[in-house]
């Protein structure tokens, strides 16, 4: 099955190749055509194959039982362990021209040399059987080569269970003999990529799955005798003809350019959408280093996850003197604090000054009306409207990642129906809350939400002054305490949550109800489906003794760089989001520091 969105994108295995040698003509004439398609389609790109190989060789590839023997299956760097069950047989390469010829083709699909492939692994997988997530590429650091791409083949499919997941990627798939998937394995500064960790499933049934992997390094591979890179002619639709060598002297430089175009094709390179001038993503900040490194994580994976290319994000930061450097094709936007606390004392604001309240909170609406006001100065175009052409608004918390491109019409955002993530404690529009703010004809209009939401410009303007208002009134109303929701406050006290019900009593107030979506985003600690946004703001576990809490790293600073300890291999689907979410600040904190 596939998961997610599919893009199907049809190309020939030689669509750029239109003025290459006879052989390759002969090849694109007479085999048959590749349909690609992007099962992730942003970076890391993981990518679908049909029909990589011919139905003819997937026959000769799987009598070769017949002259080799499948045997236990072992680790990278370990003997066999319950980590993977299955059992594997090595082809060698230069052995058998049929094979080799197989590997060309693979080679030439994704325009990798032939001589930096690895010899071929069979793998068997019967019932019960399993490999649990793992990295292709070679993790103990201190090897003088390192595998760069991965292309897994189905030879043969398991009527239950058997799939190939990614627990990162949000892929489960099973294919029909001949296709395959093809990953890169390295990131874009050739360190090992933390997102492609695969694994496969176990057999659920009396059945058997067979696969092939195959490998391609940075180097050539000792058993190649040829390092050059040649190509091949194939006479007939299968590989048991002989493969011819010509003369390739013209497509050394072409095969470069070849690489650049499929990249671009694949998505890796896309130009920048028609809706990066709509979306606005914003994110408040106060100025210290707790929030700095959050912001890091946030700007990396709106570059990863091609949120960049679909949308513009500022960083709006509460303080009087910005020192913080733009992270990359960040906007910056410094404006004085509304809360007070002990390093912004000098920037008290008329709502802070009166209610002497340190509640840093405030900076949510303050920062989006900041946010507001600096947009308008930019000034207006003939029929009144921002020259920016901003028309979403996405306003997101520092201590969240990005996943994917935030699509605005997926989510049904609405003239008057933003969006928001659902908050199910927000308890306060339902009890005597809501009766002590707002008038009864508008409690229809309150919804439970927070965290990330996404609004039409015109809507989020009409509720910013009642954003900061009931976020006052609900932190000061000396009940709120008990109606609120909020499981940490003590009788008697002033609830965190107040500046949630700011904005879900405001819209209320306009008439405006935040539609509540389950699936946009989701916690470290939870199952997800497909969201936008990964919420880090609470304590998780992966495993027994692995236990992480933002609150714990308050002093953390980006120079000099230190990472974060590297958490064990996940066990399900929750415990991949949360090791999703180190590694991703990992990468960021490297990206950053470089």
């Amino acid at each position: 099955m596939y998961i997610g969105m599919l893009q199907w994108i049809s190309i020939l295995l030689f669509f750029l190749q239109a003025n290459a040698d006879s052989c390759v003509k002969d090849i694109h004439s007479k085999y048959h055509e590749y349909t690609f398609e992007q099962l992730h389609t942003v970076y890391p790109i993981v990518t679908f194959v049909t029909d990589i190989i011919h139905a003819e060789d997937v026959k000769y590839l799987l009598r070769q039982e017949k002259k080799n023997k499948f045997v236990r299956s072992g680790l990278m760097y370990s003997s066999p362990s319950e980590i993977r069950t299955s059992s594997t047989m090595f082809l060698s390469k230069n052995t058998d021209p049929v094979l080799d010829c197989i590997g060309k083709r693979i080679s030439t699909a994704i325009h990798q040399p032939f001589a930096h492939m690895e010899s071929f692994q069979m793998t068997r997988y019967y019932e019960n059987q399993h490999y649990k997530p793992h990295w292709d590429w070679f993790t103990r650091g201190d090897e003088p080569t390192q595998r760069t791409h991965t292309v897994f083949v189905y030879l043969k499919t398991a009527k239950c269970g058997g799939t190939t997941i990614f627990p990162h990627l949000n892929i489960d798939i099973s294919a029909e003999p001949g296709s395959g998937l093809i990953w890169a394995n390295l990131d874009y500064n050739g360190k090992g990529e933390n997102l492609v960790q695969h694994g496969g499933t176990d057999v659920t049934c009396n059945d058997t799955k067979i696969g092939l992997n195959v490998w391609f390094q940075n180097t050539c591979w000792p058993q190649s005798n040829d390092c050059s890179i040649q190509p091949f002619k194939i006479e007939q639709n299968s590989c048991t003809a002989k493969d011819v060598p010509v003369n390739y002297d013209e497509r050394i430089n072409q095969n470069a350019r070849d690489i650049l175009e499929l990249k671009r094709r694949l998505n890796m390179y896309e130009p920048d959408s028609p809706l990066k001038n709509e979306i606005q993503i914003i994110s408040g900040s106060e100025c210290n280093d707790f929030f700095n490194w959050q912001s890091a994580g946030l700007v990396y994976s709106w570059h990863a996850s091609g949120a960049s290319k679909t949308s513009q994000l500022t960083r709006v930061i509460a303080c009087n003197h910005n020192n913080s450097r733009p992270f990359q094709n960040e906007n910056i936007i410094s404006y004085k604090s509304y809360s007070i606390c002990e390093k912004c004392k000098s920037n008290k604001t008329s709502h802070s000054e009166i209610i002497k309240d340190a509640y840093p909170a405030y900076n949510k609406p303050g920062f989006v009306i900041e946010w507001v006001r600096h947009r308008e100065k930019t000034g207006k175009d003939k029929n009144g409207k921002p020259v920016d052409g901003t028309k979403y608004v996405v306003i997101m918390d520092t201590d969240m990642l990005i996943k994917r491109p935030i699509d605005p019409d997926e989510i049904n955002v609405g003239k008057n129906k933003p969006v928001g993530a659902f908050y199910g404690y927000l308890e306060g529009c339902n009890n005597e809350l809501i009766h002590r703010h707002l008038d009864k004809e508008f409690h229809k209009y309150c919804s439970k939400v927070g965290g990330i939401s996404i609004w039409r410009y015109e809507d989020l303007r009409q509720i910013l002054e009642p954003w900061l208002t009931y976020s006052v009134d609900v932190r000061h109303d000396p009940m709120s305490w008990k109606y609120s929701g909020d499981i940490y406050v003590k009788e008697g006290g002033k609830p965190w949550i107040s500046e949630m019900y700011g904005y879900v009593f405001g819209a209320a107030s306009k008439k405006m109800k935040i539609q509540e979506n389950n699936d946009i985003m989701v916690y470290p600690m939870y199952s997800p489906k497909n969201p936008i946004v990964i919420h880090y703001g609470l304590e998780f576990k992966i495993g027994t003794h692995y236990i992480w809490n933002k609150h714990h790293f308050r002093e953390n600073r980006l120079s000099p760089l230190k990472l974060f300890e590297i958490p064990p291999e996940p066990s399900n689907a929750a415990e991949s989001i949360a090791t999703e979410t180190i590694s991703t600040l990992n990468e960021a904190f490297t990206r950053y520091s470089n």
